[in-house]
């Protein structure tokens, strides 16, 4: 599973900008990942300048 760390996250856009399946939702004033959408390519995590894109195992 992905998740976004809302204390880490600087609110740059660049997973939204980068994610090829548009996964990734702007909603009050935070990031949330569509996991219906979500391909996990890992994309989000790669391109995220403060680390504050992870996967967890479930």
């Amino acid at each position: 599973m992905i998740e976004i760390l809302k204390d880490k996250c600087n609110k740059c856009r660049e997973c939204l900008k980068n994610c090829p399946v548009e996964a990734i939702i702007e909603r009050d004033d935070s990031f949330q990942i569509n996991l219906n959408r979500c391909i996990y390519c890992g994309i989000c995590i790669k391109e995220c300048p403060e680390g504050a894109i992870i996967e967890r195992e479930v």
